[in-house]
């Protein structure tokens, strides 16, 4: 009881820290006696003045306008800026109530708007069902997802300090995990979104300044990167199914923050050269191990593309070099039988028994050009006078066969 009445207490004291005296009650009774009515006018007294309720109400209206907003428009970034505006000026439970009259009021709106079918009576609707052969499945038999885990956080910021110094800040928002779990089918659905994200590092100046960050263009998707995966029931063709989505991302090489930050972290980070053939082979390697365990992937991403300065600092330089790796879309197509007809034509044959990987990849380019030159809008062509390298693109499929057979290839 005691913890209680001593958390009620600090409660109070927070809630009125700007008006509190500094002085002990036994140097000023007087300035305490009025710490006590100006407390209780604002406690009791004030949020009941017409003023107050009247504020109130108008911020209740518009909470309740935006929100019925956003059931209607999840993805939008500002109406969810306007709302946690309106949700500081309402108490927890105002929000609640807003919350669930905004919901009431939509349905509403739908029961309206319902069909011929929908305002049927249940006997009816049964005999209706009965005459054209045609059952509804009952609530038992229907497939639902058990449970639904949903994270979310809206703005997330990790500094690395060195005494007190900013070396590095990652800046991340809107970061969204969904994990939908179906216990009856044992399956599963995992979704990842970040609406996006900054890396900056520090300068000579101590100054931060951007070293990779997400494009926002106004063609740009609502979040820059989206991850779907899927454990799919066991009589599906395909075990498991892989959607990756990332939109266009900016590096920009900047010296002293990369030296900075090798010495802060020590050198058993940055020692070690990458071995690209052995990187790529490791690829090929789960690449093809996934396919072979029935994966149904799709790649839809945009590589970084990187500007290098040629003094270190693209604040204090003359020359830029844009090296855009392009556009790449990769899609799996499943094997769908394994079944040989008798009479089957080879080219029937390596149709049909083939898994295959197809790899489409476009936009890779290379630019040199002055840091006063326009590199932004030449990027978007596919040759200009900043091109040292045009604008290409290559496709290429990968297919094994799901059965050994000398006729075909492997």
């Amino acid at each position: 009881m005691s913890k209680s009445n001593t958390g009620n207490i600090e409660k109070i004291k927070l809630e009125f820290l700007s008006i509190r005296p500094k002085e002990r009650i036994i140097e000023n009774k007087k300035t305490w006696w009025k710490y006590a009515y100006q407390a209780i006018v604002e406690q009791r007294v004030k949020p009941y003045s017409w003023s107050r309720i009247k504020q109130t109400r108008e911020n209740y209206r518009k909470y309740v306008e935006t929100y019925k907003q956003i059931i209607q428009n999840p993805n939008d970034t500002e109406l969810k800026l306007d709302l946690q505006k309106h949700e500081d000026r309402l108490s927890i439970i105002n929000v609640v109530i807003a919350r669930q009259q905004s919901r009431l009021m939509l349905k509403s709106r739908s029961i309206g708007e319902k069909n011929f079918w929908s305002m049927l009576p249940s006997p009816e609707r049964l005999i209706l069902c009965e005459k054209i052969g045609f059952f509804n499945k009952s609530p038992e038999d229907r497939e639902e997802i058990d449970h639904k885990f949903n994270f979310r956080i809206g703005n997330l910021c990790i500094s690395l300090l060195d005494h007190e110094k900013e070396i590095c800040v990652l800046t991340m928002t809107q970061v969204i995990l969904t994990w939908m779990p179906n216990f009856t089918d044992n399956t599963y659905s995992c979704n990842f979104k970040v609406e996006g994200f900054i890396l900056e590092g520090t300068t000579e100046e101590d100054h931060l300044v951007s070293l990779i960050s997400s494009e926002h263009l106004s063609n740009s998707p609502a979040y820059f990167l989206k991850v779907d995966f899927m454990k799919l029931p066991e009589d599906s063709k395909a075990a498991f199914k892989l959607k990756f989505t990332m939109d266009s991302v900016e590096i920009v090489y900047n010296k002293y923050s990369m030296d900075h930050l090798e010495e802060f972290l020590g050198h058993k980070y940055f020692q070690n050269e990458i071995d690209y053939p052995k990187l790529l082979c490791s690829v090929y390697e789960i690449l093809e191990q996934k396919l072979k365990n029935k994966w149904d992937m799709e790649f839809n991403m945009k590589i970084p593309f990187l500007i290098i300065p040629d003094t270190g600092n693209i604040l204090k330089t003359d020359n830029l070099l844009i090296l855009d790796f392009g556009k790449h879309f990769l899609l799996t197509e499943i094997c769908q039988t394994t079944e040989i007809d008798e009479g089957a034509t080879q080219m029937e044959l390596e149709e049909k028994l083939y898994t295959k990987l197809t790899i489409e990849s476009s936009g890779i380019q290379v630019l040199l050009c002055d840091s006063s030159d326009n590199w932004r809008e030449a990027k978007h062509e596919n040759d200009s006078e900043l091109h040292v390298v045009p604008k290409f693109g290559f496709n290429a499929t990968y297919a094994y066969c799901v059965q050994l057979l000398k006729t075909i290839p492997k």
